[in-house]
């Protein structure tokens, strides 16, 4: 296996399997620091830098200084998974020893008022964020829900709302996919009470793929499975363990730093979930 070999700093759960059926990938799209591979059978995998936070499906490398996928990595060029190993001409990585992240699954019952405390302080991380980026264009649409979402106790998206969410903004993952997945991250904040809501919405998220593109589309899905990363679970976490007000902040403003406005609007949806699911939360 000729070329440089690069260390593997960690590899999403969902890859921890061998994949002996999935020997052949190709590059699907390569940006500086970010490579996103897919199978023939459209399964993905994406290299991140060690920087980034943690995905299901992505390994997190650490990349030469001045590494840039664009020029190290031919687009023609194959790439096989084999025996532990991912390599294409120029570069490889071994996977089997590095460390598996997987989150800790939690679940807990929220009270009104402190659902309520949670949404004040991320509402203010939001705002902020959104006055941040009022000159690249902050999209109409998201804007409007999120005062819809701000307006009402019972915030629930409808099948409506989806259907003009999905495949919504630029980028490669739209605004209004980033907003979906935030929604259903933030639904799971208090377990199965609005299991059926939460798989209504699955159910639509999947009717209207065709909509967007083959990377947004692969995080919805997993966003319908209940798999979010890193800095999704984070956040989650700081709710359900009750967080002091600043641990809380912190996470909400780590999740807002990722992409341009992908973090912005992940966030915002997960601001409209939780409002969502105030009139269920313990009195």
């Amino acid at each position: 296996m000729p070329g440089i070999t690069l260390s593997v700093c960690s590899a999403g759960y969902l890859l921890q399997a061998d994949p002996s059926h999935r020997q052949g990938w190709r590059v699907h799209s390569r940006f500086a620091r970010v490579l996103n591979l897919v199978d023939d059978h459209g399964a993905l995998c994406t290299l991140l830098p060690h920087e980034a936070p943690n995905q299901p499906t992505a390994m997190r490398l650490t990349l030469p200084e001045g590494w840039d996928w664009r020029t190290q990595c031919d687009l023609a060029a194959p790439v096989l998974w084999q025996a532990g190993w991912l390599h294409s001409p120029g570069w490889q990585c071994h996977l089997t020893p590095a460390m598996i992240w997987q989150p800790q699954q939690l679940q807990a019952s929220a009270d009104t008022r402190r659902c309520r405390l949670e949404q004040a302080l991320l509402k203010a991380v939001v705002l902020q964020g959104v006055s941040t980026r009022i000159a690249a264009g902050t999209p109409e649409y998201l804007g409007q829900l999120i005062t819809q979402a701000d307006a009402s106790g019972h915030a629930l998206l409808t099948a409506r709302n989806v259907n003009a969410l999905v495949g919504y903004g630029q980028g490669l993952t739209p605004d209004g996919d980033d907003y979906l997945v935030g929604y259903l991250a933030a639904l799971q904040r208090i377990g199965p009470v609005l299991a059926a809501h939460t798989a209504a919405i699955g159910q639509q998220i999947k009717q209207c793929l065709g909509n967007t593109n083959q990377i947004s589309a692969h995080y919805l899905q997993l966003a319908i499975s209940g798999h979010f990363s890193e800095s999704i679970h984070q956040l989650r976490s700081a709710l359900i363990e009750h967080a002091p007000p600043d641990v809380l902040v912190h996470r909400a403003e780590h999740l807002l730093r990722y992409g341009a406005t992908s973090g912005l609007s992940t966030l915002a949806g997960f601001l409209h979930g939780l409002r969502a699911i105030t009139p269920y939360c313990l009195d």
